[in-house]
């Protein structure tokens, strides 16, 4: 693939014009220089794919000039032009690099030849770098699967990107949203930890950080805060780790003086690898706030449900001398006092509702509601509860039928739970139909359960309601304009119950036509023999 730059020196200029023109045919960008020297400079003040030197030159010889120029960019490949070779040379060029040969004299077609070659050579090996690549990054997918712990997760994202790279040391900033700063969060290998954090901007590793920008040094390095020391001829390599085109954090390494430094197939690496941890990192982050926040509404829900307790426990004491007290003394009254002393004992008895309510609700939720089973006949079961509701009904002069057949078997259920469930049925029932309604109760059995329905010919659900009524503290008219009372926990509090019993509640209704809730129980089974 031609446009590659390529960097000539040569001290015969025929030598060079000639190469020269032969490579710029070829498609590539060519610089000539005379010599060794004019070859370092060059490359210093640019970057080139190439160099193709000419081994013997006054001054320096072109395998000196490699050698320099490669300390500073790795990723050059070397071609040596000789018109005789010794073994002293070969060993010298293969430790150096070098990538080929070519004796002179050699035509321009030869030249172009050995130049495709040699940078096909650096193509593939870049391509086997980059899937190279693609293992740490596998691996780092494995333990994403695997934790969610942030610890961990960095100190083996620090880990693996030191080990791939050969680095002696590896740092791991994660940037600290609220105080734009940078955290230490893991290091591998042996070096300087950070002391203090890094404003956003600050230093090589928040400059990284702010501008999105990978950064490569070369050569002494002194400490930022994140960046270790390291000596003469050291190499460092600054990352960003982007989540969503968003820097949350930075990753370092260092090579110290002597090692080879990073290379381009280095970069390409520690980029995939950075690519994919910062997803990692940023996954385990929204799991440790999300498990915070669990945590914080657990220990809210538990404050909740021991003050609902506390509460409750404290209105019913005197609640209750309210209640018996007013009972008594009712017969000694006028009956004008008597029906005033009536309103007083409604509205008790309303709140007494109210905390019961309260008390079935927290109890369901911490799992301390205890279920104990028994045979139960419904009509007995039924008509307490409507005994407890009838003055209800009569008041809107509504009227209330049984349609129980006679056959029907026993459930198996709490008496007190059923108690529940039917008085918050019917006193639904009673509430939303109009004066002068009718409102039914039904149970037919269905194989292995009961289904009782409580019907009524109210003011219906529309369709959109029925999915959530049955949430709690939920009422289909806004709370501020409804005209019926009570705080929404009914419906929530009979699902749990049914549930309890291992049945299950559903509901039924057109608007302006009434609904029918129904819900099943187990069939009270006698033991065989009995």
């Amino acid at each position: 693939m031609a446009g590659e730059r390529i960097l000539i020196a040569d001290d015969e200029p025929d030598v060079l014009a000639v190469a020269t023109r032969a490579l710029v045919q070829g498609g590539y960008e060519v610089t000539g220089v005379p010599s060794g020297v004019a070859a370092v400079e060059e490359a210093q003040r640019h970057n080139y794919d190439m160099l193709i030197a000419d081994v013997k030159m006054p001054g320096m010889s072109g395998l000196r000039a490699y050698r320099l120029i490669k300390e500073a960019a790795p990723d050059t490949i070397g071609l040596i032009i000789t018109g005789y070779g010794t073994m002293e040379m070969a060993i010298e060029a293969v430790r150096l690099g070098v990538n080929a040969f070519i004796l002179k004299p050699f035509g321009p077609d030869e030249l172009r030849a050995t130049v495709a070659r040699a940078l096909e050579g650096r193509r593939l090996a870049r391509e086997n770098a980059r899937l190279r690549a693609l293992l740490p990054v596998h691996e780092l997918s494995r333990t994403l699967v695997a934790t969610t712990d942030l610890e961990r997760l960095t100190t083996q994202v620090a880990s693996l990107a030191a080990r791939e790279t050969g680095a002696s040391f590896c740092s791991l900033l994660l940037l600290d949203d609220e105080a734009q700063e940078l955290y230490l969060a893991a290091t591998s290998g042996a070096g300087s930890k950070a002391t203090r954090r890094l404003k956003l901007g600050e230093g090589i590793a928040g400059w990284v950080a702010k501008t999105g920008e990978t950064m490569a040094l070369q050569g002494a390095l002194a400490e930022d805060g994140a960046v270790v020391c390291a000596g003469e001829g050291a190499s460092s390599v600054c990352l960003p780790l982007l989540a969503q085109g968003r820097a949350i954090g930075v990753i370092s390494l260092v090579k110290a003086a002597g090692a080879p430094p990073f290379t381009e197939a280095d970069t390409d690496l520690l980029t995939i690898l950075a690519g994919g941890a910062a997803a990692a990192i940023a996954n385990a982050q929204l799991f440790t706030h999300l498990q915070r926040a669990y945590e914080r509404l657990a220990e809210l829900d538990h404050r909740k449900s021991e003050f609902i307790s506390l509460a409750a426990h404290e209105l019913r004491s005197p609640l209750a001398a309210v209640i018996t007290y007013a009972t008594l003394i009712e017969g000694d009254l006028s009956d004008e006092a008597r029906d005033h002393l009536h309103v007083i004992l409604e509205a008790a008895m309303r709140l007494n509702l109210l905390l019961d309510d309260l008390l079935n609700l927290r109890n369901l939720d911490t799992g301390t509601a205890v279920l104990h089973p028994e045979p139960v006949a419904l009509d007995a079961a039924t008509g307490q509860a409507l005994g407890a509701l009838v003055h209800l009904a009569q008041a809107k002069e509504q009227q209330v039928s049984l349609a129980l057949p006679p056959e029907l078997p026993q459930v198996f259920a709490d008496p007190q739970k059923l108690q529940i469930i039917l008085l918050n049925l019917l006193s639904n029932a009673i509430k939303f139909t109009p004066n002068g309604g009718l409102i039914t109760v039904e149970a037919l059995p269905d194989r292995s359960q009961v289904v009782v329905s409580v019907r009524d010919s109210g003011i219906g659900i529309p369709d959109g309601e029925r999915e959530r009524i049955f949430e709690r503290f939920y009422q289909v008219a806004d709370s501020l304009r409804r005209e019926q009372g009570g705080l929404g926990l009914g419906l929530s509090i009979v699902k749990g119950m049914v549930e309890m019993h291992g049945g299950r509640i559903w509901v039924e209704s057109q608007p302006g036509r009434g609904s029918t809730f129904s819900f099943s129980l187990p069939k009270w089974q006698s033991p065989a023999g009995a």
